[in-house]
């Protein structure tokens, strides 16, 4: 996606690397005021894209080639860059040691960490790297490695800490200072916990103006119209709930159901049977409705299937 517009961008300035194909396409240089700056604009590697096939490797010793495969390409890099000016490495991956915030996607290679701090060559600058949204510096080879993190937050979960953007000085030479820059914060998110008469509460008497809330609520048994009484109370203080997010006290998940289960009983069956276990008893009027939509479910996406 982001390759597709490059030749166009470039024209504006902007040079964009969005697929990974030899290691000296990655480096772009630009000179200013006199000042030369090269960059290694190194994508995310798909571990695909830059090892070859083995049968029968274990996971050991394909995350091993995976690692040589990525110092390999950013020493290529370091080779293709000027020997004089600023050198600024960039990359999209976990370095062992890093904290997430629990909201990016996994892309480690054998659920290990792919890459330690001593995979990236010596003589950058500068070491820029993506993926984790939680800004965070770490001691790299003489320079600075740093995860400025997303300069918004993208769920709730960021909530907790603060967003930055970094201001580098370096003069080439290996000295480099990092400023971080808070960014400022214009609609706050904000999570609720609690029961429904403790939301409800908070609420009523919070200043919820301009604020994005998640709500997570406990409850002794399912209650039909609970999302929309939080959003109501919060909406009425001036806030927006995104999310209601609905728990109930004292109940843990039941067994799984197994293939013998599934061949021997109706969905219908099955369907009670997992309400029961999760929700524990239900008046048989509200029972038998759930069951009744739950039936006419089943026989519309059973007419569906049959559609020619």
């Amino acid at each position: 996606r982001l390759a597709a517009p490059k030749e166009f961008l470039k024209m504006a300035g902007i040079h964009v690397t969005g697929n990974f194909h030899e290691s000296p396409e990655c480096v772009v240089s630009l000179t200013r005021n006199g000042e030369t700056a090269s960059f290694a604009a190194v994508p995310y590697l798909n571990e695909g894209d830059i090892l070859s096939h083995v049968s029968l490797e274990g996971e050991v010793e394909r995350h091993q080639r995976y690692r040589e495969a990525v110092k390999k390409i950013y020493r290529e890099c370091m080779s293709a860059m000027p020997d004089e000016g600023i050198r600024i490495l960039m990359g999209h991956f976990f370095i062992q040691g890093i904290e997430g915030s629990g909201s990016e996607r996994i892309i480690t290679v054998g659920d290990t960490q792919p890459i330690r701090t001593g995979d990236l060559p010596e003589g950058a600058d500068y070491i820029a790297l993506g993926h984790l949204h939680r800004p965070q510096q770490i001691k790299g080879n003489g320079c600075q490695i740093v995860y400025p993190g997303s300069p918004i937050p993208i769920n709730f979960k960021e909530a907790e800490y603060e967003k930055n953007v970094f201001m580098i000085d370096t003069d080439g030479t290996g000295t480099c200072s990092v400023d971080a820059i808070p960014v400022p914060v214009f609609r706050e998110l904000v999570r609720v916990e609690g029961t429904l008469d403790e939301v409800l509460t908070a609420a009523s008497f919070g200043n919820w103006k301009d604020k994005y809330v998640e709500v997570r609520v406990r409850l002794e048994k399912p209650e039909v119209g609970t999302g929309d009484r939080i959003r109501h109370a919060f909406d009425s203080r001036g806030g927006r709930v995104l999310v209601v997010e609905s728990v109930l006290s004292g109940r843990e998940d039941g067994e799984s159901i197994s293939a013998s289960d599934i061949k021997s009983r109706s969905p219908a069956e099955m369907f009670k049977d997992f309400y029961n276990k999760k929700y524990g008893d239900t008046p048989g009027d509200e029972l038998d409705e759930l069951l009744k939509t739950f039936n006419e479910l089943i026989e519309l996406s059973n007419g569906q299937e049959s559609e020619p």
